[in-house]
C-alpha cells in the first residue's frame, strides 16, 4: 500500500513550506512521490474550478482521486489544502485506504502575520469572499494523525517530527 500525506491548516500555517521540505528530503532519498498544491492544482485547472466553497471542494476531491490512482502503483502523494470541514476530512480517510492526515496548527493572528500572498487582507476588504478564517469557518480537528504546531516549531523542528512520525508507522 501506498499513501497519501494530506498536509491541512489554515491559511499560512505552513502547509505549503513543510511539504516542500518533505519533498525534497523524500526524494533525496529515492522515495517515489508527487506534491499537489491545492494552489498550485487551481492555477493549473483555473477555467473548471470556481473561487468558492463549491470550488475548492471540486478541488480537493479531484487531488484525492488522482492521489489514490498514483498511490496503486507505489508513489507517494503529498497534498496541501486547507480542508476547513471535518466532514470532509473524514470523506477522505474513506476514499483513500491510505490516508495521512498532518494537522499544521497556528493561531488565525499568527497566520494573518504571515499571510505571504496577502490572502487574509484582501479577505478582509472584501476582494476574496468565502476565506477560511475570516468569512468562512474552520472546524478544529478531531483525529489528526500528527498535529505539527507551527507557531511554536521552526521549520526544521516541524519537519524532524513529521519524519520521526513516517519512519515510526514504517511509512517511509
Amino acid at each position: 500500500m501506498s499513501w497519501t500525506i494530506w498536509f491541512t491548516g489554515l491559511p499560512a500555517s505552513g502547509k505549503t513550506t513543510l511539504a516542500g521540505c518533505l519533498y525534497k528530503t523524500l526524494t533525496e532519498k529515492g522515495i517515489k512521490l508527487e506534491l499537489f498544491d491545492s494552489d498550485e492544482f487551481v492555477k493549473e485547472w483555473y477555467d473548471y474550478f470556481t473561487p468558492d466553497v463549491n470550488g475548492r471542494d471540486l478541488n480537493n476531491h479531484i487531488m484525492a482521486l488522482v492521489s489514490k490512482s498514483l498511490n496503486r502503483y507505489g508513489i507517494i502523494t503529498l497534498v496541501t489544502s486547507t480542508l476547513s470541514k471535518e466532514e470532509k476530512r473524514q470523506r477522505l480517510r474513506e476514499i483513500l485506504p491510505g490516508y495521512i492526515e498532518i494537522y499544521c496548527k497556528c493561531s488565525l493572528a499568527t497566520a494573518k502575520k504571515r499571510d505571504p500572498k496577502g490572502l487574509y487582507r484582501f479577505s478582509m476588504i472584501g476582494i476574496i469572499p468565502d476565506f477560511t478564517g475570516i468569512s468562512a469557518s474552520y472546524d478544529e480537528h478531531t483525529s489528526p494523525d500528527l498535529v505539527v504546531n507551527t507557531e511554536t516549531f521552526s521549520k526544521e523542528e516541524s519537519l524532524e517530527q513529521i519524519l520521526l512520525f513516517l519512519d515510526k508507522k514504517s511509512i517511509i
